[in-house]
């Protein structure tokens, strides 16, 4: 998924009205969004102005507001540790919130973050999902470009530290 760069060609196709340019930027209106995906299938960059920055406290505010409902987060969407600061920060605010610590708190990956990345995230992670496009290193090599063996060394991380309790592959 691309980044909105502003563009406004999404703005007239959503049949919702639920964009609108302010300011030069796309801004989207979360209560009349249907969320029917208009505005993704149109935008020459793949993005959605669905999309918010958020900072720890306010991600904690919505966490809040669920806690009742809820058993643990899932952080997910394109590759989460990419933004290993703010998830490793989101995870520890979780573990020492006194109304949140019982939640447990997994990451969606696609396992090639760093083994240093790793060794970050795991004090504070109860689990992950493993992304694996394909087993063997040559048929993952041809779906995704990108060497098994570094995934390979992500699942030898979470063996060690965790004995796969809560590490699920698919």
């Amino acid at each position: 998924m691309g980044r909105c760069n502003d563009c406004g060609e999404c703005v007239p196709q959503c049949p919702h009205q639920a964009l609108q340019i302010v300011d030069g930027k796309v801004v989207w209106n979360a209560v009349v969004c249907e969320q029917c995906d208009t505005c993704l299938k149109r935008c020459p960059q793949h993005a959605t102005p669905m999309a918010q920055s958020m900072s720890v406290d306010e991600v904690l505010s919505h966490v809040r507001k669920a806690v009742l409902f809820i058993e643990g987060i899932t952080v997910s969407g394109g590759e989460a540790t990419t933004q290993l600061p703010f998830v490793v920060a989101l995870f520890t605010a979780i573990k020492n919130d006194p109304q949140l610590r019982h939640l447990t708190c997994l990451v969606d990956s696609n396992g090639m973050l760093s083994e240093t990345g790793w060794e970050k995230l795991l004090p504070v992670c109860d689990g992950a999902m493993l992304d694996l496009k394909a087993w063997g290193s040559e048929c993952h090599q041809q779906i995704t470009d990108a060497i098994i063996s570094r995934l390979s060394a992500a699942s030898v991380c979470w063996q060690s530290a965790v004995s796969w309790r809560n590490c699920v592959c698919w």
